[in-house]
């Protein structure tokens, strides 16, 4: 579960983080109560979908219902519309 803000300056903290799991794992990330999910985020957790999808795993990416996307580009950067 994500909170906060989602952006360039964390991921690599939450890369570590996810990546205490192996590859070949199911994993679930939610987004709900993520204020802010910046584009440069999404396009390297895309990424690691590829590599879990190559080696037998999964990520599911959940809770964007509250998100307003401010492009219709898959990447792009989402906002909480709290």
């Amino acid at each position: 579960t994500l909170k906060g803000t989602a952006n360039f300056l964390n991921y690599l903290k939450f890369k570590k983080k996810l990546l205490k799991h192996s590859y070949n794992e199911h994993i679930t990330i939610d987004f709900t109560h993520a204020k802010l999910i910046d584009h440069t985020f999404m396009e390297n957790v895309h990424h690691l979908q590829n590599d879990f999808k190559n080696s037998g795993g999964k990520i599911n990416l959940q809770g964007f219902d509250d998100h307003h996307f401010l492009s219709d580009h898959h990447l792009s950067l989402r906002k909480h519309k709290r």
